[in-house]
């Protein structure tokens, strides 16, 4: 049986982009490696382990979350050279992990291999992939954006595993462009997430059904490297969804990185929550109250006649479901995504929006949602024509 490793993807994450991600990288990697057990690599504070039983087409696979110290990380670096250079191994629980493993798929969150988000979060994708590459293991950066890089030390912490990598993947054309300043050569695909099922659950949308996403980051507008980006999106939403109350649509809110109980500062479903306050006595607006996992959300938002979404992957569900839609940017990940689907047009770009460039943007949104039954059709010609393709 082959040992498989994932980094930067896990199941149950508040991130149901990352669950996406993770229940594709599944499909995918069955079609070309044997494995009853498949290890996700988590990089934080402190040590734990977690199993669970993931379902993939009526077959159970055992799903081990291994969490390391990212500090643990560092020292086997810091270390390392010194142990090639005497022929010295040691007992070390991250090398004794990483023994007899068959491939490592580095998918990094989809677009965590950037400085956008910080330096800081940077430098643990650097460690996490810098050791297995330096112990000669094959590692492979699954479809995501490469970069952008915007400081030196982001460019320099970004160069060294994409060139020691076996093999990279990436979803659009802009990712490609730091590649091609080191000379590394990539293979341009689909978004993982493509692959992954809907399923199926006991939630009717109601006909006439808007689906809209509110991303947390931009709605509190303090993310690290993004904050002050965003001022105009709360008018925005206020303001296209009273647009399309005035249309007579039913308007769905999907969170897509969130949680019911858990409160963190970008939580989706705590932004719902504060906008729905608008809209106490609106029966036409509802929002999603419970869990979902990844698939389960890909269902409801294939149920919309038209989707609006903010974080890219809740975009992707509905895309490969061949749901008209439309995103609100905040990275240029969204136009290479779309642009594979042929909807290019359907991407507005949110960041650093302008209060008089809102009625621009509505009349734009309103503008795509009439020509929905286009937008279907373009969508249903491209998605019968996706070809799996293999991580060897």
């Amino acid at each position: 049986m082959d040992k498989i490793v994932l980094y930067g993807i896990q199941i149950d994450s508040f991130n149901r982009g990352v669950g996406a991600l993770t229940y594709g990288h599944i499909e995918l990697l069955k079609k070309s490696y044997e494995f009853d057990i498949i290890y996700s690599l988590i990089l934080g504070k402190g040590n734990s382990q977690k199993n669970k039983i993931v379902n993939i087409n009526n077959k159970q696979i055992n799903f081990i979350e291994i969490k390391f110290d990212w500090k643990l990380f560092l020292l086997v670096i810091l270390q390392m050279p010194f142990f090639k250079l005497f022929g010295l191994t040691f007992n070390n629980n991250v090398l004794v992990f990483f023994k007899d493993v068959d491939i490592i798929c580095a998918n990094n969150g989809g677009d965590s291999y950037s400085d956008i988000y910080g330096l800081k979060r940077l430098f643990l994708e650097f460690i996490s992939i810098i050791i297995p590459e330096l112990m000669g293991l094959k590692v492979i950066f699954t479809p995501q954006t490469i970069g952008p890089f915007n400081t030196l030390l982001g460019k320099i912490m970004g160069a060294i595993p994409l060139l020691l990598a076996a093999k990279i993947f990436t979803r659009d054309k802009k990712g490609d462009k730091f590649l091609n300043t080191i000379g590394k050569k990539s293979i341009r695909t689909r978004d993982v997430s493509t692959f992954m099922q809907p399923q199926k659950v006991d939630y009717t949308v109601k006909q006439n059904t808007i689906g809209i996403n509110i991303n947390g980051l931009m709605w509190e507008n303090t993310y690290d490297g993004l904050e002050n980006c965003f001022d105009n999106y709360k008018i925005l939403l206020k303001q296209l969804v009273d647009k399309l109350l005035e249309q007579n649509y039913n308007i769905l809110l999907i969170p897509h990185t969130y949680s019911i109980t858990e409160d963190f500062c970008e939580n989706d479903y705590k932004a719902i929550l504060q906008f729905i306050q608008n809209y106490k006595d609106e029966s036409k607006v509802t929002y999603l109250n419970q869990e979902y996992l990844a698939p389960e959300l890909k269902y409801i938002i294939s149920q919309c006649d038209f989707f609006i979404g903010s974080r890219m992957h809740s975009n992707l569900a509905a895309l490969t479901t061949s749901t008209p839609t439309a995103a609100l940017s905040y990275s240029y990940k969204f136009e290479g995504t779309f642009k594979m689907f042929n909807v290019e047009e359907c991407v507005i770009n949110a960041k650093d929006m302008e209060n008089n460039e809102i009625p621009q943007v509505i009349d734009k949104i309103l503008n795509l949602i009439n020509e929905k039954s286009q937008i279907k059709d373009k969508l249903q010609r491209i998605n019968k024509n996706v070809e799996e393709f293999s991580f060897l």
